[in-house]
């Protein structure tokens, strides 16, 4: 998609990249109609570059050159890995990967939430992190709700 992206004029990126907050965000529901105009607004601000670099970024992400640093270096340290369920972007597949890779992770599922759950699912969220966090060693140190 970078390099596709890449030679088109910018307003033409814009366009393109508008046209897809739909896909990501259906819903006509007060909370995703707020993030749709938000997105929607902020995608106009960024150059066609650093679009194009975010893709790239994505991409290299995604890359079995990433999966063999994790492999060689793999944390050992907490992690919270928040499953939305009914996620159109990430497979099933590809969300057991990272848990497997990860094998003391703390694996909370939303299963009736789609990839943009962090967006319109809020709350759950907050309180997920919260409960991660102070259950923590050394989380008592004067951090309150």
């Amino acid at each position: 998609l970078a390099r596709l992206l890449a030679p088109m004029p910018e307003r033409t990126v814009h366009a393109l990249m508008q046209r897809r907050i739909r896909n990501f965000l259906p819903e006509a529901t007060p909370v995703q109609s707020f993030w749709r105009a938000y997105f929607l607004g902020l995608i106009p601000q960024f150059s066609r570059q650093a679009l194009v670099n975010r893709l790239r970024l994505q991409a290299a992400m995604d890359s079995a050159r990433l999966g063999r640093a994790l492999e060689a270096r793999p944390w050992q340290g907490p992690v919270l890995i928040v499953d939305a369920g009914e996620d159109g972007l990430i497979t099933a597949h590809d969300r057991a990967r990272l848990a497997a890779r990860m094998p003391q992770a703390q694996v909370v599922t939303l299963a009736d939430r789609g990839h943009v759950a962090s967006l319109d699912a809020t709350q759950t969220y907050i309180t997920i992190f919260r409960e991660f966090l102070c259950a923590l060693p050394g989380a008592d140190r004067g951090v309150t709700g």
